[in-house]
């Protein structure tokens, strides 16, 4: 017969047991999804990682916009030019690859050039509100809204 000691041993044991193995999730995202996917992201600023200082743009950025599919495919519309690429999510880090746009010269072209060069560098998300925050390594974070 067992003693009320042992069995509550037992008991916190077993507590215990549950308790670690519903701490390992798999790598795949809890967030919403559903508020990133699907909607028109409209650049608004950018941070340079280096100096830390944030580029606000008058008026181009309504023209600059991405748009995250649910089959990981990425559209982007710039002021000039629009491509694509893939995407994936896990947690709160983001991988763009494949990103191709078209390569029509115009003026005010800059901003486009640097979400096109950034966004391969994406490492990570974060949404703060109606916000969407894309840091990326070595070069400028991009937020969208």
């Amino acid at each position: 017969m067992e003693s009320k000691e042992t069995k509550l041993a037992l008991y916190l044991f077993l507590l215990l047991g549950l308790g670690l193995t519903s701490c390992n999730k798999d790598d795949k995202t809890d967030l919403p999804l559903n508020s990133i996917l699907e909607k028109t992201w409209t650049l608004k600023s950018v941070q340079n990682t280096n100096s830390l200082q944030i580029l606000y743009f008058p008026d181009i950025p309504t023209k600059l916009t991405i748009e995250f599919a649910e089959n990981k495919i990425l559209n982007f519309i710039g002021i000039c030019n629009s491509g694509g690429g893939n995407y994936d999510l896990e947690n709160n880090k983001i991988t763009i690859t494949s990103l191709i746009t078209t390569e029509v010269f115009c003026s005010n072209i800059e901003w486009e050039e640097i979400t096109v060069q950034s966004l391969p560098k994406a490492k990570r998300f974060e949404l703060t509100g109606n916000k969407l925050i894309i840091y990326c390594e070595d070069s400028y974070n991009l937020v969208f809204e």
